[in-house]
């Protein structure tokens, strides 16, 4: 009987053992489901960044410039160019003459070249460039004849070339010495100048080819008279003909001040108590960004609110247009970057659960907060490192779920 008996209980003892075993497993097997649907998250830093889109329209300290006379525009500078006082910007050839005595005093001042040089090239005779102008002329049939149209244009420019080279060398101008070659070129010099008009600037700035016709009504000046309704009229269109001939009384180009502009913005109520006078703010426009400071608010005659925004920096983008497509920087924080989906409350306070080092869920209360929006919250880095504030902190892994989990569970 005493062995049955304790047959009995190893049985028994081997089955509660067993039984712990398999239990134990199980549990662990369904917690590792449970925590397997758990999501976290990394904290990190951030920033929220909130825009308010308006129209901003330019006031700009600019001028333009009219042609005196009409003929064939030749700009001395390049667009963008920095452009002091009593500059000449552009030079306007009244007819086709000029261009005939422009390329007549090139043809003298590179005969003038030759003679300074002491004559024609060396091993260079007519006879020789005669030979090398009738190869030219036979290569250029040959080429037509075999359908080898790509090599034509080469060779006409180097036939070209050769009958040139044979002009300065041996043309017209070949029996007159540097004296005689350079009063011609000065007689030349004074018709071309006689036929042509330069525009010298009043101010100075940055060229610009692009005006709309409002530049004397969008002045710094008039800041505090211009009400809505004329800036509704305002449009981006260009009135200066760049290409081709213009006519007197034409615009010609413009000069602006690039060291300050204005923006005026039509704002709402909201708008108006949400910015506020003296607040620095970022503007965006395109792929520009500049600082500004809000100087004004005026009513117009209509009631409607204008606020006068000013930078200091003033990119070519904003030169060239009256109306920009402008993103007002209304909110900008940065520092520790929470998702509202992990913020859960408990004992009346709101906070995250952060996996510890032994992979348990620890609440963590959320303090520092200096701005959300309606994803996310930021938190004060440079506070919470410096105090030593417990709280969620960089680099901690949260749970987003949080309503899924207690304080102290095990996680991992």
């Amino acid at each position: 009987m005493g062995r049955k008996k304790r047959r009995a209980q190893r049985k028994i003892f081997n089955y509660l053992i067993f039984m712990g075993i398999f239990s134990y497993i199980v549990f662990n097997l369904v917690m590792s489901i449970i925590n397997s649907s758990i999501q976290t998250h990394t904290v990190k830093k951030g920033q929220i960044v909130e825009y308010l889109q308006k129209d901003g329209y330019a006031v700009r300290q600019e001028s333009v410039f009219y042609t005196s006379i009409g003929g064939i525009p030749k700009y001395l500078h390049n667009e963008g160019d920095r452009i002091s006082i009593n500059d000449y910007v552009c030079e306007i050839q009244t007819n086709e003459a000029d261009q005939m005595l422009r390329q007549e005093a090139d043809t003298i001042a590179r005969r003038l070249e030759v003679v300074s040089s002491g004559g024609a090239l060396a091993g260079v005779t007519p006879e020789k460039l005669d030979r090398g102008i009738e190869v030219k002329r036979k290569e250029i049939k040959n080429s037509i004849t075999m359908g080898a149209f790509d090599s034509v244009e080469r060779l006409k420019k180097e036939l070209l070339f050769l009958m040139d080279e044979k002009s300065i060398l041996y043309g017209s101008l070949s029996g007159q010495d540097s004296g005689m070659l350079q009063k011609k070129a000065d007689a030349i010099q004074a018709k071309i100048q006689s036929s042509s008009r330069v525009i010298p600037t009043t101010i100075s700035g940055v060229l610009s080819f692009q005006a709309d016709g409002f530049e004397g009504s969008m002045t710094p000046a008039e800041i505090g008279k211009i009400d809505s309704d004329f800036l509704k009229t305002l449009s981006n269109n260009n009135v200066i003909k760049k290409d081709g001939a213009l006519e007197k009384g034409d615009p010609a180009f413009k000069i602006a001040n690039n060291h300050f502009m204005y923006l005026l913005f039509i704002v709402n109520e909201k708008e108006n108590k949400e910015l506020k006078v003296g607040q620095g703010i970022y503007v965006k426009s395109g792929k520009e960004t500049v600082y500004c400071v809000i100087k004004d608010m005026y009513k117009d005659s209509q009631g409607k609110s204008i606020m006068v925004f000013k930078t200091a920096s003033v990119p070519a983008e904003f030169l060239d247009k009256r109306i920009l497509g402008c993103s007002i920087v209304t909110k900008n924080v940065s520092g520790i970057k929470i998702p509202k989906a992990a913020i859960a409350t408990l004992d009346g306070k709101q906070g995250v659960y952060v996996i510890s080092e032994t992979g348990q869920a620890t609440f963590k209360e959320i303090k520092c907060q200096i701005g959300e929006n309606e994803e996310h919250i930021i938190l004060d880095y440079k506070r919470i490192e410096a105090e030593k504030i417990d709280t969620a902190k960089l680099y901690d892994e949260i749970i987003m779920n949080p309503k899924r989990v207690k304080e102290g569970q095990k996680i991992r």
